[in-house]
């Protein structure tokens, strides 16, 4: 069994990763957790299996009890 799921936009990784935050937010999530693959990757296995990896981001997020207007 394999699982996989890919969108390729056609913006700049930062911005996208700006803009999926501020969509989010938008529609009530708040932040759980971010985790920066890449990051701990080097962190730790070594920079060189952490360079070979794309940009990549897993958000975490809750949505808020009361919807898009509250925290």
């Amino acid at each position: 069994m394999s699982y996989g799921h890919t969108i390729t936009v056609s913006r700049p990784y930062e911005e996208a990763v700006t803009l999926t935050r501020e969509a989010l937010s938008g529609q009530g999530f708040s932040v759980l957790s971010e985790i920066d693959v890449r990051a701990t990757f080097e962190a730790k296995l070594g920079s060189d299996t952490g360079q070979s990896l794309a940009d990549y981001l897993i958000p975490g997020r809750r949505r808020s009890r009361g919807g898009a207007d509250r925290e």
